[in-house]
């Protein structure tokens, strides 16, 4: 049995995630909770990360306005994507001698 494996032409089995629903259900987590700005970190050119994308945008659609969604691309990996988080994070304003008004503020 493939697991989350997609190949042409194939006849063994294989067990799929639904990663448009996953990305869906994250966000919709996300909003029910009370978050507003949305962070997605999210490998270039790979199937699964952009279907979790539309997911994650499709929920936003759906909520109240003012919800906003920082997408930090990433190469494959886990290092990589915690790298990318660390960037992005960095990036909100975190750090000293920021004055308040021009710092972005991070995902909540």
């Amino acid at each position: 049995v493939l697991a989350d494996c997609e190949v042409a032409d194939c006849a063994w089995p294989a067990a799929m995630s639904d990663n448009h629903a996953g990305g869906r259900m994250a966000a919709q987590h996300l909003l029910d909770l009370g978050h507003r700005r949305l962070a997605l970190v999210t490998v270039e050119g790979e199937t699964a990360a952009h279907e979790r994308e539309a997911g994650v945008r499709e929920a936003l659609r759906d909520a109240p306005h003012g919800m906003t969604l920082r997408r930090e691309p990433s190469a494959a990996g886990v290092v990589a994507g915690e790298t990318s988080a660390r960037r992005l994070l960095q990036r909100g304003g975190a750090g000293r001698g920021c004055r308040r008004r021009r710092r972005r503020r991070p995902p909540t």
